[in-house]
């Protein structure tokens, strides 16, 4: 877009020449981005409290929940459980002719 000023403006304007090319830039609307600030800010916390009730109804992954949950891994066939008494009924039915690991031996089934 176009602004025609109707007089020259110099090299170094005065404070005056500065101000009337500001209110007639501001009467037709283009130095909207001069107030921004404020706005900005609001538009900004509008959108941070949009996003956290989006993600607050969409609820937590179960899934990722699980997989995180599965800290003890068989030596002899790498399968995941959640906890060592599992692991025990695991690796004492599954592998009965291997060695128990150490962290087994305590754990009662």
């Amino acid at each position: 877009m176009f602004l025609w000023v109707l007089y020259p403006i110099p090299a170094h304007p005065t404070t005056q020449q500065r101000l009337d090319v500001f209110l007639l830039f501001a009467s037709r609307g283009l130095a909207s981005d001069m107030a921004r600030g404020h706005q900005k800010f609001q538009s900004q916390q509008k959108n941070a409290k949009k996003q956290a009730d989006i993600k607050k109804s969409k609820g937590h992954d179960q899934k990722a929940a699980a997989k995180a949950a599965l800290v003890y891994t068989c030596t002899v066939c790498r399968t995941q459980m959640p906890d060592p008494k599992t692991f025990k009924q695991h690796f004492e039915s599954k592998h009965p002719k291997s060695s128990m690991p150490p962290e087994l031996v305590s754990v009662e089934a």
